[in-house]
Order: structure tokens, then sequence, then C-alpha cells
């Protein structure tokens, strides 16, 4: 009968044996390659690559010093991102708002998604064409909401925004 190896437990001559075969691995770390494992060491890690996540990592390294000084780990149920919930949701990005940071941060979005391939584009590679269609809402009000919408519009066009 074969003998059972003292460092990895399987049995060399036995029947039925994995080890039997040859092309059998009995080295487990190649049954997991390194790059399909997160790093080790990471110094921020995002849960979840919505459009929240991926934009967070995205300005994180972008923002970066120098080359790799912050190390990024973006966990994501799906990796290919084809069923991620932002690629599946309706996207619309509003900017009529009456809170300034949010009438600012919503410009941004849509101005960065405008100018996608300026940020993401890799040179030799096809565009990115993320199918951004610029349009907009329609706001329907009674007399009073109006006044507020007028008062939110007001807002929007001493901070700049022309769509407003």
């Amino acid at each position: 009968m074969g003998q059972r190896s003292p460092q990895t437990g399987l049995c060399r001559g036995c029947p039925g044996s994995l080890t039997n075969f040859p092309n059998f691995k009995t080295d487990f770390d190649s049954l997991f390659p390194k790059r399909d494992l997160p790093p080790e060491h990471s110094d921020v890690v995002i849960i979840g690559g919505g459009i929240i996540g991926w934009s967070i990592a995205y300005w994180l390294k972008a923002k970066e010093t120098r080359r790799n000084a912050i190390q990024v780990l973006v966990i994501e149920r799906d990796n290919t991102y084809s069923k991620a919930s932002t690629v599946l949701s309706a996207g619309g990005i509003r900017q009529q708002f009456s809170v300034e940071e949010n009438i600012w941060m919503s410009s941004f979005s849509a101005n960065f998604l405008r100018l996608i391939n300026d940020h993401l584009g890799v040179v030799g590679e096809p565009p990115i064409d993320i199918q951004f269609n610029h349009s907009g809402y329609l706001f329907l009000a009674s007399e009073n909401e109006a006044a507020v919408l007028e008062e939110n519009v007001n807002l929007q066009r001493r901070r700049g925004r022309r769509e407003a």
C-alpha cells in the first residue's frame, strides 16, 4: 500500500489517490494564484464598487503625490461591474438642488461623465462609451411649490449653473 506524506497528508500510491495522476498539483498555493486574492495590506478598503465606491477610489489614487503611496482596495461582489447597482440604475443626475454642496457635487459629477475619456480613457484603446445622455428634468409644482423652485433656480444660477 502507499504511504501518506507527512507534509501534505496525501497518500502516494494509494488506490484512488489524486497523487496517482501525473498532472495533480500538491502545491496548494498554485491552485489559488495570488492575482485572484486581495492584497495582504491596504490603507483604504472600500466596500462596494458603485458610483460612490469607485469615485472614492479614483480620487484617492488621482490625488497621490507619489505612485502607490496609498493602497486602495475596492470590494465588489461583481468583479465585471456589469451587474453592479450603479450600472443597472436608471442613471439620472439631478442638478437642481437647494443646498450649495449638492449643486456643486452634482455639477462636478455631470461634467466628469461628459469628459469621461479625459479622466479614464486609455491610450490606444477605443473611447469609453457610457451612453451618457445629458438631458433635463421637468418639475411640476403648485403655486406655493413654484416659489420654492424659483428660489432654488436663483441660487443655482448664482452658483454658476446655466441649466437651472
